[in-house]
């Protein structure tokens, strides 16, 4: 991730997501994250994929 100078793009930075869709999933460092509609997730600094 040479646009923003790190190794992966949660290495300096956390992010939070709010599933404003249908229901879905979201996967990050191999484990999968059911989201229902209007859940939120949060992934801390050092999550690498």
């Amino acid at each position: 991730m040479k646009e923003f100078g790190v190794e992966y793009f949660l290495q300096r930075r956390e992010i939070g997501m709010i599933n404003i869709g249908g229901d879905g999933y979201v996967v990050a460092d191999g484990k999968r994250y059911e989201l229902v509609s209007l859940d939120g997730l949060y992934l801390p600094m050092g999550t690498k994929r």
